[in-house]
């Protein structure tokens, strides 16, 4: 699947700039033109470039409530990505530099 580099580099730009897991999420989908439906394995793989994290850490992604028979709340994906997303900061600001 390509991967839009500007898009990354927004994504670690949100995220250097303290937006939330959530919201990113929102915004990719938005920018890629993608809703809910057709849009967890995009948002899924754009996480895992963005931010280095495992495939199973951006799986979790996939469990956000607006994704079909998604079931974690806003503040349940955030409490699971956003420490992940900050323990690779070292990684993607090297890389966004």
């Amino acid at each position: 699947m390509e991967v839009d580099g500007n898009l990354t580099t927004e994504l670690r730009e949100m995220a250097a700039a303290g937006h939330g897991a959530c919201e990113m999420m929102r915004w990719l989908l938005e920018r890629l033109s993608l809703d809910a439906s057709n849009g967890r394995l995009k948002t899924i793989v754009y996480l895992q470039q963005a931010f280095y994290l495992s495939v199973g850490d951006a799986a979790a992604a996939g469990a956000w409530h607006i994704f079909p028979g998604g079931t974690w709340s806003d503040d349940e994906c955030e409490q699971f990505l956003l420490p992940r997303i900050r323990a690779t900061r070292n990684q993607w600001t090297l890389t966004h530099s």
